[in-house]
């Protein structure tokens, strides 16, 4: 009976494949459909993301209906050889609803999918989209910035550790753990962006360490770009982060060595921030005068 509530239903057309999670509403599913199967244009009202590169367009709309607000995100491939490789393993707006049922037979917390839709006409761009509810909660990023004293800044990372913990701990690889990809609500966090989430048969270790060098990483090379945020997530909070993490998923592991050895390989040392924050602080200062 588990595996049947979890197994989303599947409509097939001439034209289009529906993989239902959860059943909402008609009329998302035709403003989704009507997404879908029109081509991709900066001057659409409900864009409201968008990012390009070599192989695939991924598009985020924002769309009301019955005074519920919903997040559309569509992928559009732009090469024959990712076309290809989606016929193969699926399309990734269905690779999406996979992991997120995954994700929620490993207990981990993320904003249901509603459902995944895809286009069987475009063989090239193979278009695909999954539909979601407005979160509740704010996302992790804005909430340490909006923290008004050490204290509430701590209890956000100690709650943040727990659950990126857990992920190791399931052999779960987040290539982009950006803290705007957690969501908070109520002292829970919820992942929202699962197109980067790979489940791994990797040893624990070996997941622990490269997490722990892709965390490191964005939380530095996100935010040296903006001064106010670095003064909010220094040097010190990412070496709290990083070990109590290390000492949840391994405590035979030496946390000091193994954040050095991470500090290392994502080439960031004390020295190296004080420049890049001497320097972006002068670019500010120009553009000011």
């Amino acid at each position: 009976m588990e595996n049947q509530k979890t197994m989303p239903h599947c409509k097939k057309n001439k034209n289009t494949t529906f993989f239902l999670n959860k059943f909402d509403t008609d009329k998302i599913q035709k403003i989704a459909h009507k997404i879908l199967i029109t081509p991709f244009s900066q001057m659409d009202s409900n864009l409201i993301k968008y990012s390009i590169n070599k192989s695939r367009i991924r598009t985020v709309y924002k769309c009301e209906v019955e005074n519920q607000v919903y997040y559309i995100k569509k992928y559009i491939n732009t090469t024959k050889l990712k076309a290809v490789q989606d016929k193969l393993r699926g399309q990734r707006a269905v690779r999406n609803l996979r992991t997120h049922r995954k994700l929620q037979k490993s207990a981990i917390d993320t904003y249901e999918i509603l459902f995944a839709m895809t286009d069987n006409t475009n063989f090239l761009n193979n278009p695909s989209l999954i539909v979601t509810k407005q979160y509740k909660g704010i996302s992790l990023l804005d909430a340490i910035m909006n923290s008004t004293s050490t204290g509430e800044k701590q209890a956000l990372f100690d709650i943040f550790i727990i659950f990126f913990s857990k992920l190791i701990q399931k052999r779960i690889y987040h290539r982009d753990p950006n803290l705007s990809n957690f969501v908070i609500e109520n002292d829970n966090i919820y992942l929202i962006d699962l197109d980067d989430i790979f489940f791994t048969r990797f040893s624990i270790n070996k997941v622990l360490r490269i997490n722990l060098i892709r965390l490191n990483y964005f939380l530095l090379w996100n935010y040296m770009h903006k001064s106010n945020i670095y003064l909010k997530i220094d040097r010190s909070d990412r070496e709290y982060l990083i070990k109590n993490i290390i000492r949840i998923v391994n405590p035979r592991l030496n946390s000091h060595k193994l954040w050095k050895n991470i500090e290392k390989k994502t080439r960031l040392n004390a020295g190296e921030v004080s420049n890049i924050l001497e320097v972006y602080k002068f670019q500010n200062k120009s553009q000011r005068g």
